[in-house]
């Protein structure tokens, strides 16, 4: 022990209370002093985000309006490409329900277009809609 000592320049303390033993000086610091030696930096914390409402439910009403145009669209076969779409869909695989509901996204997106863009009513725009059908992107809207 001597010859580490010597070689390590260690320093030793005696441990109060104790007669015989005697520690390296970092092990016999108290606890308050090691602490705040060796104490880690905490990463500070941040309050975490409250989470965001959830938006409304969707309106029943609106819902039922919007799937009676869609049927008056489908009785009635104006436009034409309407009816043809619903069969293509269903041709897919998709139930009437289904396809009632995706119809219904094309109206409600042209609807949207038109009260937000502040532009008429386009046929085509609308026929094209139905053509890409039973996609829903966002990036084809991009280009138009």
């Amino acid at each position: 022990m001597a010859q580490l000592r010597k070689s390590h320049n260690i320093q030793e303390r005696k441990v109060p209370g104790c007669r015989r033993l005697t520690l390296p000086y970092a092990l016999a610091l108290n606890i308050q002093e090691m602490n705040s030696m060796t104490r880690k930096r905490r990463p500070q914390r941040h309050p975490m985000p409250q989470p965001q409402p959830l938006p409304p439910a969707a309106n029943p009403q609106l819902g039922a309006a919007i799937l009676e145009i869609v049927d008056t669209q489908l009785r009635d076969r104006t436009p034409p490409e309407t009816h043809a779409t619903f069969e293509r869909l269903i041709g897919l695989g998709y139930t009437p329900e289904g396809a009632r509901q995706l119809l219904a996204n094309v109206v409600v997106r042209e609807i949207f277009t038109v009260m937000a863009r502040g532009e008429s009513y386009d046929a085509a725009r609308f026929v094209a809609a139905l053509h890409r059908l039973p996609a829903l992107s966002d990036d084809t809207e991009a280009g138009e």
